[in-house]
């Protein structure tokens, strides 16, 4: 009867210290990035764009390849958190009414090296290696050039939208995939850097395919590139709750059965 007993009471005192020991708790934040582009136009592969409150995609026939550099800090996200969910928003400006009327896969990278944004204009002012930003050639700190001209990234496709340069709508949403959940956790605590381009086959210069977009520096903070993480982590045991788990211990072990 007493052995009965105590069977019935383990499961209440096992959930009475769980629920002292703490839950999982699920957060949700929105993260501001900073945001440039690089574009490999000769004479032009080492100006910086940092300070535009735009930025532009894809290539312009026979001239020019544009490719998108996105930062966020991590910072405030435990590195021993458990990230579920990580989406990325950006806000198209218009249409390109001389681009290619097709489709394309506009694939989002993780970045192996990190970048200064800059604040060059593209009228002319700020050149990468001059005031150590970044540009085709340069990734910006002590004017450091890229491993590869066109920024340092991971081939892995962390998740991607389909767009047509002359109808794009406004919202670009990229949505969460385990590729884009990893980078995220390898992380946290730090900074993710991304690269934005068009899919490989389509990224030459046989055709203008033009995407233009708001960056960091838009005088509209909504439109401003946004990454929303989901993530859940466990508090640390109170002492409270260490005793309560401790004197439960006790108590089965002093508790003779019969």
């Amino acid at each position: 009867m007493k052995k009965d007993l105590l069977h019935r009471k383990i499961p209440a005192v096992i959930a009475l210290v769980l629920c002292a020991l703490g839950t999982a708790e699920a957060v949700t934040v929105s993260i501001p990035g900073d945001a440039t582009y690089i574009r490999s136009n000769t004479g032009q592969t080492t100006q910086n764009f940092g300070g535009d409150s735009g930025i532009i995609l894809g290539t312009t026939q026979g001239s020019s390849i544009y490719r998108v550099l996105l930062s966020f800090n991590l910072g405030a996200i435990p590195v021993d958190a458990t990230i579920s969910s990580v989406t990325l928003s950006l806000t198209g400006t218009g249409t390109d009414a001389t681009s290619t009327n097709t489709p394309y896969n506009l694939n989002l990278h993780q970045m192996t090296s990190g970048f200064s944004e800059g604040s060059g204009f593209r009228d002319g002012a700020g050149a990468g290696p001059v005031n150590g930003s970044a540009s085709w050639e340069y990734r910006g700190p002590s004017s450091t050039p890229w491993t590869s001209a066109g920024g340092d990234f991971n081939s892995v496709v962390l998740t991607s939208v389909v767009k047509n340069p002359t109808t794009a709508l406004p919202a670009w949403n990229f949505a969460s995939t385990t590729a884009f959940v990893n980078a995220a956790t390898g992380s946290a605590g730090g900074n993710l850097s991304l690269l934005l381009k068009l899919e490989d086959s389509a990224e030459n210069l046989s055709q203008r395919r033009v995407y233009f977009l708001e960056s960091d520096d838009s005088p509209t903070s909504a439109n401003r590139p946004s990454l929303t993480v989901t993530y859940t982590t466990v508090p640390e045991p109170s002492v409270a709750a260490i005793g309560l788990l401790s004197v439960a211990m006790l108590s089965f072990r002093r508790r003779p059965v019969a």
